[in-house]
């Protein structure tokens, strides 16, 4: 009898995965309180229903399900608190409660010390609004972080992995600041995907453009990357990170982006990269 009842909630969270990652939150959240009607401490349905209010934008009622959902998590779960503590950092940040967001932040740091690089511009900008510092965004330094990572002439990191690179006919500081302007007319995010926090950056905000062309993939010279993707601290312009890619995903509408005369050095096709070129990335 038990394993016919976990075999049949599986097979409802796995629907409401399915309905979810096909956009269907109304569907999910009846699938998720339906659960709850049974088992009103059903994890994954309890995290549904917050998930949909944060993707509506109900903070203060997503945060008061994340609280709860905190004192069932022990040590043999403990993947589920980064969830958690992940989706308080976002809810508090979209209020603007930043003494909270850093608290969360630094609790998930103390148990998950691997998200350390990922989140150290936000920690900074935490730290500079609790400090009430307006420079709390160093634009040099992530615009050269993006040159160092990933320009055609980059060498750190250019290994035969699905890193990717700028061709080298695309101008990146020119590029870095159109792409700055452009997202102070992007309308401000309201709400989150609480399921999206398990890929990669989980604690910024991320935008896809349609460039064509703009770069490729290490791992194929064939793989030519039609997009950027953009990477900002969540609910603000501020870019951490910005790089080419090949594909978005397929509910996502890219921000077009039809002006490349001042982002281009000259017009040319794409040049891939010859044994030699790869050599000196690589060893130079």
């Amino acid at each position: 009898m038990t394993d016919t009842l976990t075999n049949r909630q599986f097979n409802h969270h796995k629907t409401i995965l399915n309905e979810w990652n096909n956009s269907n939150y109304n569907k999910a959240f009846s699938i998720a309180c339906d659960l709850l009607k049974k088992n009103p401490d059903d994890f994954s349905a309890l995290y549904t229903v917050g998930a949909y209010y944060c993707i509506n934008g109900n903070f203060v009622i997503a945060r008061h399900i994340f609280l709860n959902l905190i004192e069932t998590v022990d040590f043999t779960n403990i993947q589920r608190l980064e969830f958690i503590l992940c989706s308080l950092i976002r809810i508090e940040l979209n209020l603007k409660n930043f003494e909270a967001a850093y608290n969360y932040l630094q609790e998930a740091q103390s148990f998950f010390p691997y998200i350390d690089e990922e989140t150290k511009t936000l920690e900074k900008y935490l730290q500079c609004e609790l400090a009430d510092d307006n420079d709390n965004y160093d634009y040099d330094e992530n615009l050269n972080h993006v040159i160092n990572k990933h320009s055609y002439y980059s060498y750190k990191e250019n290994t035969d992995s699905d890193h990717t690179i700028f061709n080298q006919d695309i101008k990146i500081e020119n590029l870095f600041s159109r792409i700055s302007e452009k997202l102070e007319f992007i309308p401000r995010k309201t709400g989150f995907d609480a399921f999206m926090i398990n890929y990669d950056p989980r604690y910024n905000d991320v935008y896809f453009f349609k460039i064509p062309n703009c770069g490729y993939s290490l791992n194929s010279e064939d793989t030519i990357c039609n997009y950027l993707k953009v990477i900002t601290v969540p609910f603000t312009n501020n870019i951490i990170s910005m790089f080419p890619c090949s594909t978005i995903p397929s509910t996502i509408t890219p921000v077009e982006f039809s002006d490349y005369k001042d982002i281009k050095i000259k017009v040319k096709t794409q040049k891939t990269l010859s044994q030699i070129d790869k050599f000196h990335q690589r060893w130079g």
